[in-house]
């Protein structure tokens, strides 16, 4: 590590002051974009936490009793007798219902 100080001691001794204020604007401009670099790396994982978050949650809800299994979609086609006139009036009704279950689904 000496050597390396003095080697880099040699070099800065034999630049001109152009040279040295060059190297300078060069280092401050690598500088300010690693430092960009990393507030755009921070904000990142801020958004990344926020989402990691937001689906913990989501689990959270989803695992909680009853269960949603599945839904249950039924026609039934009814063809009642209209008393009035002696005639059949076909209709249909249908029926939806949601199938809840207090065991987790596998």
């Amino acid at each position: 590590m000496a050597e390396d100080a003095s080697f880099e001691d040699d070099q800065l001794a034999a630049m001109t002051t152009e040279d040295i204020q060059r190297a300078s604007r060069l280092l401050d401009n690598e500088i300010r974009i690693l430092k960009e670099e990393l507030q755009r790396t921070n904000l990142e994982l801020d958004s990344f936490k926020d989402k990691i978050k937001e689906n913990q949650e989501k689990i959270k809800l989803n695992k909680q009793l009853p269960y949603l299994v599945g839904n249950i979609v039924e026609v039934i086609s009814i063809h009642p007798l209209n008393l009035e006139m002696n005639i059949l009036i076909p209709f249909q009704m249908v029926i939806i219902a949601n199938v809840y279950s207090f065991m987790p689904y596998k």
